[in-house]
């Protein structure tokens, strides 16, 4: 038989128990809501309500800065005539081709320079103050850089004035008329300024990787460029799919390095296009609006193509069981 002192040591137990099992059952998921508030506030102030703003004018025929004028609507006339206009087609090929060898060049620098810091066996000194090196570019402010090479190029520059030292017979010439050169500045410019970003990036997705992989990588025999190939990059689809869709997005969008680069049609990308319908002349908001609309649709048809590109599993890439006998 039980002892009063046995019954009163199991119903002590018994309550400890339901006290324990009421602590586990505490659910903290609404400290999770109140952490995401801030963004999903911000979210809906300053992306959702602008896009469907810009949605919802671009029916319309709104022009001018008065914001009680809200226009008439006219559906797709808007679209029509930005579909219409050949100048919008040209500002489109116009930000793929400088966008196109910005990407080129920016992903190869920054491919490489993270290939090195992260390779083990180099056992580079000092790379926190490399890093910051090639990252400080992107701390300058764009509109800074695109005017400083813009001074750089121009017919008494320093360009011009070095050619004149140095090469016989030089004249010196205006840069900005030249298409092809004026652009591809503007690339070099903006691969200068993002490669910095870009490597980072692909410096963190390298650090995610297995150690494990590279080491028995090694002890089978496979070098830095077979390792690079067969473990890093298959491993690395993920985040080279996110630098691409955030490199497409900001491509599509570039306006200030071009626009204080110099100002012309060789360098008028579909940003400048949209800020000449909306902003100057008769301010034709809803023309603008459709533009915005038809980008955003070539940047999603784009990103989509991106996807299906880099959509195979990572778990049947190629990993270290090919680099075993490569």
């Amino acid at each position: 038989m039980l002892s009063s002192s046995n019954i009163g040591n199991v119903s002590n137990f018994d309550t400890k128990t339901q006290k324990a099992k009421k602590i586990k059952s505490i659910s903290y998921r609404k400290y999770g809501y109140f952490f995401v508030t801030p963004f999903i506030l911000f979210f809906l102030m300053f992306s959702l309500y602008p896009t469907l703003y810009t949605f919802i004018i671009s029916f319309t025929d709104r022009s001018g800065l008065d914001p009680n004028v809200f226009g008439n609507f006219v559906w797709f006339d808007s679209y029509k005539s930005v579909v219409g206009d050949k100048f919008f087609w040209r500002s489109i090929l116009t930000t793929l081709k400088i966008w196109g060898v910005n990407v080129t060049l920016q992903f190869l620098f920054a491919i490489v320079l993270a290939a090195i810091f992260n390779d083990q066996s180099l056992k580079i000194k000092g790379q926190g103050i490399f890093k910051f090196a090639y990252y400080l570019p992107n701390i300058v402010t764009a509109a800074t850089v695109g005017y400083i090479f813009r001074q750089l190029l121009q017919p008494s520059g320093t360009i011009n004035t070095l050619l004149v030292k140095y090469v016989d017979g030089w004249v010196r010439k205006n840069f900005m008329l030249e298409k092809d050169i004026v652009q591809l500045s503007v690339s070099l410019v903006l691969t200068w300024i993002w490669y910095g970003n870009t490597m980072i990036v692909l410096l963190a997705g390298m650090a995610g990787i297995d150690p494990t992989l590279y080491e028995a990588a090694r002890i089978d025999g496979a070098g830095s460029v077979k390792q690079f190939f067969y473990i890093t990059l298959p491993l690395l689809k993920t985040i080279l799919l996110y630098a691409f869709i955030t490199s497409l997005a900001g491509g599509l969008q570039m306006y200030d390095v071009p626009f204080f680069f110099v100002p012309t049609s060789h360098t008028q990308t579909v940003a400048i296009r949209i800020y000449q319908w909306g902003f100057t002349g008769v301010n034709h908001y809803g023309k603008a609006a459709a533009a915005s609309i038809i980008m955003l649709i070539i940047t999603m048809l784009i990103s989509s193509v991106l996807f299906w590109i880099m959509s195979v599993d990572v778990s049947s890439t190629k990993k270290y069981s090919k680099a075993k006998g490569v």
